[in-house]
């Protein structure tokens, strides 16, 4: 295997909502397997004989090895057939980590983090380095935006109440475009009309945005519009297949 392959050994995996699966395991690595919070790792397998890769967020920040990470079934695409046959005790390939959907080390007064479907994913794995920073730079607050189409399918909320809960400047909002929920943290409409609530400021705020392509696009469009210079906006596309 290439240096940046490894065995990942599956440990538990069970669904969180009605199409994502949640998985844990654990690297086989004599050494520490390392990664920044809001990388990604990259399954390879064998489909019809050919080698696919399909990449997925790490939900999980590090720690002995471990990997998490969230998938969403797609009907007949292979990376779901290989992904939701998986028991624990099996064995996959793995590469990476990869990715630059993460936290700038430049000081702001406020990260905005969008995310939407399995897109919410690297946030959850960036909260204790959120709090890290926190306690150094007073000044930092953070917005977590997840949409979703209905409620049901939101990922790792009780993980994003908690943190807002823990931290009074940690705010979580959850856009639901296809259902209105009357809890205080949830939005009717899409994440673009959350932001627009924000007040947002180019020259103090970092916009991070991953998850569906589309979003990705027209929120990029409608930030610089804003002002925004791109390099205050990091973007992840997503693509579940």
């Amino acid at each position: 295997m290439a240096l940046s392959e490894f065995q990942f050994n599956l440990l538990s995996c069970e669904y969180i909502t009605p199409r994502v699966k949640h998985f844990i395991g654990k690297i086989e690595s004599e050494t520490p397997w390392s990664f920044i919070p809001g990388q990604f790792i990259t399954i390879i397998f064998e489909h019809e004989q050919k080698t696919l890769r399909r990449s997925y967020s790490i939900a999980n920040a590090p720690q002995d090895n471990i990997i998490e990470f969230a998938a969403a079934f797609v009907e007949g695409g292979p990376g779901s057939q290989f992904l939701f046959n998986l028991k624990p005790g099996d064995s996959v390939k793995i590469a990476g980590p990869f990715g630059r959907l993460v936290l700038k080390d430049e000081e702001c007064q406020r990260y905005l983090l969008v995310g939407t479907g399995t897109g919410i994913t690297p946030y959850r794995s960036m909260l204790p380095t959120i709090f890290n920073k926190m306690n150094t730079q007073p000044q930092l607050s953070v917005e977590i935006i997840e949409g979703v189409s209905v409620a049901e399918e939101l990922l790792f909320e009780k993980d994003f109440l908690a943190a807002k809960d823990a931290q009074s400047k940690i705010h979580f909002t959850a856009a639901i475009s296809r259902e209105k929920i009357e809890k205080p943290h949830c939005h009717h409409g899409r994440v673009q009309s959350v932001l627009k609530e924000k007040n947002l400021d180019p020259s103090s705020d970092i916009i991070y945005l991953c998850g569906n392509p589309q979003m990705i696009d027209d929120t990029t469009q409608m930030l610089q519009e804003l002002g925004f210079p791109i390099q205050r906006i990091v973007r992840e596309k997503y693509i579940s297949r």
